[in-house]
Parts: C-alpha cells; structure tokens; sequence
C-alpha cells in the first residue's frame, strides 16, 4: 500500500503468510498497520491464544529439563499470570486445571510411546532465518522459531509442531496442508536445509488438547516409519515443500503489490479469533 516503508516487506514469519491466506486484510491490519485489537475482559484474558503460549512454553521447558511436567507448568502459567494481570478467580483455576490435565496426558503419552530409532530431537525454540532470492525482483527473508526438529546422523531432519488441537482439528490442519492453505511446516524444513544443510525428511504435527494425537508425512527411506505418519515416495514429500515455496513467492507478490481485500478464508476462525472484526467490512 502507498507511504508503506518497503523495509517493511522484506521479513516474513510463516505464521503471518498463514495469515494473508486466511485474510489479506487480517495481514494488513496486524502485521502492515500493527493494530491493536480490543483489550479482553478480565474474565477472558486466558484466550486461545494466550492458552497456546502456555502450553508451547511448558512443553519447551520440559523437553529441555526433563523430569515431573506438573510444575513446569506451574511455573509457566504463574509467570504468564502475573505478566497478563491476570486474577486467579475461579474461571482461570478451571482453566489452569483442564490445560495440566491436557499437558499431563500428552507427558504420559510422550514418555510411554517407542521413539523411531536412529533420530536424535534438537533443541527446543530453534529460530532460523534465510532469504529468498530466485523469482522475486527484490529478496526478502523468511524468520521463523521451530518447535522442535530431531535429526538423524545422515542429517535427515523431522520438524515436529504442537497445536493446542483437538484429533478432528488436527486432522483438518493436515488435509488444509495438501490443498496448498498452510505453510508454515514446510517452510520451518526449508529452513533447515538452507540454514544448515538438513534433508527434509518429515513433518508431524502434534495435538494436545483433550486425547494427544499425532498427523503428518515422511519421505520414505529417508524419515522415520512411524505408524501416525504417512509414508511418501520422496519425490511426492519434496512437492509438498515446493508448493508451499511457490504458494509463499505469490503472497509476498500479492502483500507487496498492496492487496488488502477483505477476502475471508474460513468466516469461522474470523468469527472465533479475529481481533479486528469490529473495523471489518464484512459481516460475519
């Protein structure tokens, strides 16, 4: 858009291009003119998306640490209590219960489940960074945090990404990945190859919520054969990397040539989780 500084354009986060599928105007709004949406009621601070943070920051501070789940989790929620003012009223102790109870079965679940051999996880909260030069006029960088990746010491190179997810929305996220509407997994893979030399070999994403689930796809011959991924011939597992490569080149062309149109992906996430739907044009 005019009087946009260009610089703004030149990084982007796989999340916020996940944001411009959903709605160009959701990517404008956040990332272009960083509104600030209406702040929540003191009741509803602990959001979907501060429930998310929780989780992702326990679960980074167990895999690195180990041991009991429970008071990690304490810790994290204590912190983000006092950080947000939020008041532990009887609302937030339901809710601080049902997100141990959903943490402790995915703990019980991790520690109980045969690892594939030959794969070693990495460090948790991994950021990478690369720039995009083929196909674009001028290069911008793609930035991203991993949540977890483990490799293998031919260098193969699994990206695993927890959703604070039920089974069904897991499932939906995945069958969303193979018509092209999300990127964010493939890119993290992308990534590591061009950051550190890696061989993508799979991707998994993880539900947390309610029952712990597992969904995604390896390379066959050169991932892990696990029974909740799908094996594909590694040809078929690289299309999936270039789509989502080539689907990234048409957003930033599109962001770059000003597109905010009010173009609404899934009316329900807008309806559930928009911060900005009070300024939309659209009634949702």
């Amino acid at each position: 858009p005019a009087g946009v500084p260009a610089e703004r354009y030149e990084r982007f986060s796989p999340s916020g291009l996940e944001q411009y599928i959903q709605c160009p105007f959701l990517f404008f709004a956040d990332r272009t003119l960083r509104l600030q949406g209406p702040p929540p009621q003191p009741e509803e601070r602990i959001d979907e998306l501060l429930k998310g943070s929780i989780i992702h920051r326990t679960v980074a501070r167990w895999t690195a640490a180990g041991g009991d789940i429970g008071p990690v989790f304490e810790q994290v929620f204590a912190e983000t209590c006092e950080h947000e003012c939020i008041r532990l009223n009887y609302r937030a102790e339901a809710l601080k219960m049902e997100l141990r109870a959903d943490l402790e079965r995915f703990a019980r679940f991790e520690q109980g489940r045969a690892k594939p051999p030959g794969f070693e996880p990495g460090p948790p909260e991994s950021s990478f960074e690369y720039t995009v030069e083929e196909g674009v006029e001028r290069p911008f960088r793609i930035t991203g945090r991993i949540d977890r990746y483990e490799t293998s010491p031919g260098r193969a190179v699994v990206v695993v990404d927890y959703k604070y997810s039920r089974p069904d929305r897991l499932r939906r996220l995945c069958r969303e990945q193979e018509q092209g509407l999300r990127v964010q997994a493939p890119l993290y893979l992308l990534g590591l190859e061009r950051e550190r030399g890696l061989t993508p070999a799979g991707m998994l994403f993880y539900g947390l919520r309610k029952e712990p689930s597992r969904h995604g796809w390896f390379a066959a011959g050169v991932g892990p054969a696990e029974p909740d991924l799908e094996a594909l011939p590694p040809a078929e597992f690289r299309a999936l990397l270039e789509a989502a490569a080539a689907r990234t080149l048409e957003i930033v062309g599109e962001i770059r040539q000003g597109v905010v149109a009010v173009r609404p992906r899934d009316p329900q996430v807008c309806r559930e989780y928009c911060r900005y739907r009070e300024v939309c044009p659209v009634n949702l």
